[in-house]
């Protein structure tokens, strides 16, 4: 595997972690439509890889949703937030479920 990025703590494959890599930017800049579609990608790229890291993908997914509900997409959001709390249930990564609730 071709590994070039890191996100909380794990190593992404390098689709991934370009995909992360580009989304952060995008909101770092306060472009925030464009990096929600973008960390949608990034969620797809890792449910796509041979070993899909669950919880990084739930904190993409939580990203998505923060940068729809930044922008307005409140419906958008919710359905980013719903799936990446039905992932940290499954984990039960109770740090993480809070955080969901709380958006």
């Amino acid at each position: 595997m071709d590994l070039n990025a890191i996100q909380g703590g794990t190593v992404m494959d390098s689709k991934t972690g370009q995909y992360w890599a580009e989304a952060e930017k995008l909101r770092q800049e306060e472009n925030y439509l464009d990096a929600a579609a973008i960390y949608v990608k990034s969620s797809e790229a890792e449910q796509e890889s041979e070993e899909p890291r669950l919880e990084d993908l739930a904190f993409e997914l939580n990203q998505a949703g923060y940068c729809y509900y930044t922008v307005g997409q409140y419906e958008k959001a919710l359905e980013y937030y719903k799936k990446a709390l039905e992932i940290d249930k499954k984990l039960k990564k109770e740090g993480n479920i809070s955080v969901d609730y709380n958006n």
